[in-house]
């Protein structure tokens, strides 16, 4: 978030940018990415998360293409995207979660959640056009399904509940969808 704010502040001419000396896509690439993919945190784990993967594209703070396409096959290879994207991580093997998150279980594992989906499948038709519109279209059917657009899935692709929680409705993520 740093980083996107400093790309933000440099178009702004009256406003003092502290960040400006820092190289964030540099100090990303150099903390984060392992030449696959980038690691969720600075602990480097050899997991594949979602979210790193994504948010550095998405946001434009990483543009280099190949970098891109490493990413997203690792997010395949990982099961990241099925049946329908975008987990967190594969399972909770590697990940640490607070104590709460026992109520929620797998909540922020290998949970399906939307408002990261659709940006996984914008960029995804950089990389392979065909399974974005797979999931564009499997989205669809979700919003139809549910006359709704919910905002997390169990790993299986059903609405997320546990005996403490069911996923919320009627996301504003719903506008991530529009832009696809």
């Amino acid at each position: 978030m740093v980083a996107l704010l400093a790309k933000d502040l440099k178009g702004m001419e009256h406003l003092h940018n502290p960040f400006e000396k820092f190289s964030y896509h540099e100090l990303i690439k150099r903390h984060f990415w392992n030449g696959e993919y980038f690691y969720d945190d600075l602990s480097q784990q050899k997991y594949v998360a979602g979210d790193s993967n994504v948010f550095p594209f998405a946001l434009g703070i990483i543009t280099d293409k190949e970098m891109l396409h490493s990413a997203f096959k690792k997010i395949h290879e990982a099961g990241l995207d099925e049946p329908f994207p975008l987990k967190y991580t594969a399972d909770r093997k590697e990940a640490n979660f607070i104590w709460q998150e026992s109520f929620l279980r797998n909540y922020e594992s290998n949970a399906i959640w939307m408002h990261m989906g659709p940006l996984y499948v914008k960029l995804l038709q950089e990389v392979d056009k065909e399974r974005a519109k797979q999931y564009k279209e499997k989205y669809k059917q979700l919003i139809e399904q549910h006359k709704n657009f919910l905002e997390v899935f169990d790993e299986n692709g059903k609405p997320f509940s546990t005996p403490f929680y069911y996923c919320d409705s009627g996301m504003l993520w719903a506008a991530n969808y529009l832009t696809l």
